[in-house]
């Protein structure tokens, strides 16, 4: 948004008009409106949406700049820093970020030798994976909603992305997912995406709390790096790995509750927070909460402390557990007077 005076231009004192002031220009939205989409007017403390809404407002810190810019002529022989995949004119496409390594001013994006694009997660150099290629993007997309599971109760279970594409996926949108609430940080939860794969794809592998929290995790990452305009078209990818999620729900309600389970509930909480379903995003939301006060209880009568990383862990969980909580009572009590009239 771009506020304009509609006051004189000043006069100094040799008569001449002196430039106006800039206008002002807001440069950054909340991390709660960038994640949400939704215009930000970068008011301080606090934009309009987030008083609006009661909630927490944060600022990412201000990117700066690695020296001089490239002359159009440089930038043509360099190419640019991102790349956006697309398939087939028209179709939906996910972003992606991409580092480009040295390589000749003749080469182009599409025929970058394919040793630069294979994943090397562990030593962090900047990589591409082979399945979000343009040529092979619209195949391999399609072979994806061909493996997505229904939506009725005992449909088949939505195996998870490759693993060089789930490992890309979260380290490009891991920080946008955690935003509003930092539910773990980024290496807890890799090793868990780890752990998930070594022993299966396809299932819980024994570990329900685990496979609910990655599949969920998944969910809001996709949700997170689909292109504007393509939210539609691609909806029933993020909602899938959500409803892989959902499946071990009364694993993890039924039985003892743990640190894990809620992380679970919670990241489903989330991704339920984002769409329509009201109930959903309140039952996940208050059923975490219940079950924190259960672990907290069951923790007291055994006696015993817990180390100073677990004691983090658990406060960390809970301070967002109460933030899901509040609001999921605000907004159901919220649509029930409107039910009502």
């Amino acid at each position: 948004m771009e506020e304009l005076s509609n006051s004189e231009p000043a006069v100094d004192s040799t008569g001449a008009a002196e430039a106006p002031a800039k206008r002002a220009r807001v440069s950054i939205a909340c991390m709660r409106c960038k994640t949400r989409k939704n215009r930000c007017d970068g008011g301080k403390p606090k934009c309009a949406n987030c008083i609006a809404n009661d909630a927490e407002c944060i600022y990412s810190a201000v990117r700066k700049m690695r020296g001089q810019g490239k002359s159009k002529k440089q930038a043509a022989n360099s190419g640019g820093p991102s790349l956006q995949v697309r398939g087939p004119a028209g179709s939906a496409s996910l972003e992606l970020s991409i580092l480009h390594h040295d390589s000749s001013p003749a080469q182009t994006r599409t025929s970058v030798d394919r040793s630069l694009m294979q994943e090397n997660i562990k030593n962090g150099s900047a990589v591409f994976p082979e399945f979000l290629l343009p040529n092979v993007y619209g195949k391999n997309l399609t072979e994806l909603r061909t493996s997505i599971g229904g939506e009725g109760f005992g449909d088949k279970i939505t195996p998870l992305l490759p693993l060089a594409v789930s490992r890309r996926l979260i380290q490009n949108s891991f920080t946008d997912v955690m935003a509003e609430h930092q539910l773990l940080d980024l290496r807890s939860f890799v090793a868990l995406l780890n752990a998930q794969y070594a022993v299966s794809s396809v299932d819980p592998g024994g570990n329900p709390a685990r496979w609910a929290l990655v599949n969920a995790v998944i969910a809001l990452a996709l949700r997170v790096k689909t292109a504007p305009g393509s939210e539609a078209e691609l909806s029933d990818i993020p909602r899938a790995y959500y409803r892989n999620a959902t499946t071990v729900i009364p694993d993890l309600i039924l039985h003892d509750s743990s640190l894990l389970s809620i992380q679970a509930l919670l990241a489903m909480a989330m991704f339920a927070q984002g769409t329509s379903d009201t109930q959903a995003f309140v039952t996940l939301s208050t059923n975490a909460s219940r079950q924190l006060e259960l672990l907290s209880l069951r923790r007291l009568l055994e006696g015993g402390g817990i180390d100073e990383e677990e004691e983090e862990r658990q406060k960390q969980v809970s301070r967002v557990a109460h933030v899901l909580e509040k609001t999921a009572i605000e907004e159901y009590s919220t649509r029930s007077i409107l039910r009502s009239n």
